[in-house]
């Protein structure tokens, strides 16, 4: 999807703005295009685990996810405080070296951290909530059962397979 945004930015950029689209745009777009595919020939094409809300809150409170979680963190503050140094120096008319080269590199790094994590949180929100309204739960993580299954687990399983009419009448 965002493959096309920049596909149909230069073409409507082109025809219907009548913009000038340079030379650098052009080998832009193909360089994220050719990325793109290349993402894609060389991806896993082995099926998948099937996340759950166990295996999804595991990972979520993994230690190095956390690490990557603070990591990240700091890097958005270092790079939000060297932005604003080098738009004040702008702003006093006096630019620090290479402004022109490492403003906008700061800018799209801070947009990908910070916008990669949103889109992931919203994900998992989003999953989070949806088997919240499936369940009538929680979601919080539950003790595992003798069958190894946590208790969020089985009655998702159970509910599911009521609403499919699997589940006899007896459970």
């Amino acid at each position: 999807m965002c493959l096309a945004q920049f596909v149909t930015n230069i073409i409507f950029g082109k025809f219907l703005l009548k913009s000038v689209i340079t030379t650098k745009m052009y080998i832009g777009t193909a360089v994220t295009v050719l990325g793109t595919i290349i993402a894609v020939l060389f991806s896993s094409s082995s099926k998948t685990d099937e996340m759950t809300i166990d295996k999804l809150f595991a990972l979520w409170l993994a230690p190095v996810y956390i690490f990557y979680l603070i990591l990240m963190g700091g890097a958005i503050v270092v790079i939000s405080s060297a932005y604003k140094t080098f738009e004040l120096a702008e702003e006093k008319g006096v630019p620090l070296p290479y402004t022109h080269i490492l403003k906008p590199l700061m800018y799209s790094t801070w947009s990908a951290l910070f916008g990669t994590q949103s889109v992931v949180q919203a994900k998992v929100s989003a999953s989070r909530n949806t088997l919240r309204a499936i369940l009538g739960a929680t979601c919080a993580p539950l003790a595992q059962n003798g069958s190894g299954k946590s208790e969020l687990t089985g009655r998702l399983s159970k509910r599911v397979a009521v609403n499919v009419g699997l589940a006899s009448s007896a459970e």
